[in-house]
């Protein structure tokens, strides 16, 4: 069971939920007597057809589903914060000088006009700041993870949560709630690790279309990366290398016995090694850090579980591979000795985020 010395908005949580392509993931956290919990939890395979490149397709059939999970279950109130799939959001940081509330909005419905290929009139522009203030050259900035989406899909993923009952709080994407799960979970330990790699935290999460790749140092955002690879280019390699059509089998063969190889998967396992390694050897660059500093590199998602891969990775990228669980402490019921479980907990890390925005004061 974890302790943390925060305040809390509430006895509970919004409910946390990452809705991909693949899984959906429903978290909802308790906090009483200093100590916070799970209230619920759900993970259940995304009903086919829901999503066609991120968007709502047949939000319907997922509007029924989420209607039964939310009876099946004891989920305290009907507020939830959702995550956006990458593939419909636009993101990047940006700096910017002290300003009042109001001219920081302007200022940013300016640099999302600039920067990202919608009409931003029609368009859901949201920001968050990803730490304390610092100096650039030598004047006082902040830094802003800046994010915009088309307001019909905002809507469409409102009016999906509407009509299964729930009341949507809030929209944002994956690097903030992955960095807010960072800030509030303890890594697992790995006996390499360095007292000074402590400080820094590396972490990919592969999904389904994606894969996404997050830093922090100090407890604070220092980079975030999203890949253009993910679980479904294996599938589609695995489909290839069968010489078949068939989607539904080669997502279970994916995770059967066999090496990458055997199964034609060394291409796409090639390519993710290789996006991660340039992203990490830019900013390992820039930050003038050493391979002593190197931090091990946590994993999460379901990508990672494919037989073969953590290895591979592990050897191409020359890193120490922690298998990720945000809520491996939280109320004693997800042991990492475990291995189902702590597997389990592996697919949390963006619900975990989701659950904690607002919450904690």
């Amino acid at each position: 069971m974890i302790i943390i010395s925060l305040k809390y908005q509430g006895r509970y949580s919004a409910i946390g939920l990452d809705p991909g392509s693949a899984q959906i993931k429903m978290l909802q956290l308790k906090h009483s007597g200093g100590e916070v919990s799970i209230h619920e939890k759900m993970i259940f395979p995304t009903p086919p057809g829901t999503f066609i490149n991120g968007k709502p397709a047949d939000w319907e059939k997922l509007a029924e589903r989420l209607n039964k999970v939310r009876h099946q279950l004891n989920w305290s109130g009907q507020k939830v914060n959702l995550c956006l799939n990458n593939q419909v959001s636009y993101m990047r940081t940006v700096i910017m000088p002290p300003l009042r509330k109001n001219q920081l909005i302007k200022a940013m419905q300016r640099e999302a006009e600039k920067h990202f290929p919608l009409n931003i009139e029609k368009a859901v522009v949201s920001f968050v700041s990803t730490g304390p203030g610092k100096t650039h050259n030598g004047q006082p900035v902040r830094e802003y993870l800046l994010a915009a989406v088309e307001k019909k899909v905002s809507d469409d993923y409102c009016n999906l949560l509407a009509e299964a009952g729930f009341i949507p709080v809030s929209i944002e994407t994956s690097p903030p709630a992955m960095l807010r799960s960072l800030e509030h979970s303890i890594p697992n330990k790995h006996p390499q690790t360095s007292t000074q790699s402590e400080q820094i935290r590396l972490i990919i999460d592969i999904g389904y279309h994606s894969t996404t790749l997050i830093q922090i140092s100090d407890h604070h955002y220092r980079f975030h990366r999203i890949l253009d690879i993910g679980l479904d280019h294996f599938v589609q390699a695995l489909l290839v290398a069968q010489n078949s059509e068939k989607s539904g089998p080669a997502k279970r063969e994916i995770f059967s016995k066999g090496s990458l190889e055997e199964k034609g998967l060394l291409e796409p396992a090639r390519k993710l090694a290789r996006l991660i390694a340039q992203s990490l050897d830019y900013w390992f660059e820039k930050e003038g850090l050493t391979e002593a500093d190197y931090p091990a590199l946590e994993v999460s998602g379901g990508g990672i579980f494919i037989p073969g891969l953590p290895a591979y990775l592990q050897k191409e990228l020359a890193l120490n591979l922690i298998l990720h669980n945000s809520l491996r402490t939280i109320n004693g019921t997800l042991n990492p000795k475990t291995r189902l479980r702590n597997q389990e907990g592996s697919f949390f890390t963006f619900a975990h985020g989701l659950a904690l925005r607002g919450w904690i004061k």
